[in-house]
């Protein structure tokens, strides 16, 4: 459970007035603190004096700010709740965050930073089973390339719970390429 007195330091304030009696998680969701929350993007929260951005995703957190202020931050989450692992971004320490690998680059005094999701996909592949040995010009032809298999027999509910996952992970690539491809993403 969240102990939201203990994340002060980083600018996170619970208004007793607002709060009373709810669980710490629970003030969590009504209550932004002193991070602003940004105006087209729910999941971005942006502290007004240090900077510092942090970016959440259920249970994944990534940051952007100075070094001083990253580390203060992370520090005081893992003292709550201890982390798995976090790092800061350099050439020498690559990060992955949701199945992105980001790299940093210094090339004539200028920094590049990548986003390369080609490890989370191919783990993808090889854990589903899938085949991809046929390439066609457009998504679908015919009528025939609508369905591979000609076997009609209904899915059982392991076969229906593992197609809805192989679904939802590959509308997660779409929907990651989309986002990076088409938007300021910065990290």
């Amino acid at each position: 459970m969240l102990n939201v007195e203990l994340l002060g330091d980083q600018g996170f304030k619970l208004e007793a007035s607002n709060n009373e009696g709810k669980q710490p998680t629970e003030a969590i969701e009504g209550v932004v603190n002193s991070f602003q929350q940004g105006l087209n993007e729910p999941c971005v929260f942006t502290h007004p004096v240090t900077g510092l951005r942090v970016v959440l995703f259920v249970d994944d957190v990534i940051t952007r700010g100075l070094k001083e202020d990253t580390i203060r931050f992370f520090n005081t989450l893992n003292d709550t709740y201890p982390l798995r692992s976090w790092g800061i971004l350099s050439p020498e320490n690559p990060l992955t965050h949701l199945g992105y690998r980001i790299t940093e680059e210094h090339i004539n005094e200028k920094v590049y930073r990548y986003l390369d999701q080609s490890e989370d996909v191919a783990r993808f592949i090889i854990e589903n089973e899938l085949c991809l040995n046929e390439r066609i010009g457009c998504p679908m032809p015919d009528k025939d390339h609508i369905s591979i298999i000609k076997d009609e027999t209904s899915l059982n509910d392991a076969d229906k719970q593992w197609f809805k996952s192989l679904v939802g992970q590959m509308g997660w690539f779409a929907i990651s390429l989309l986002k990076v491809g088409y938007s300021s993403l910065s990290v």
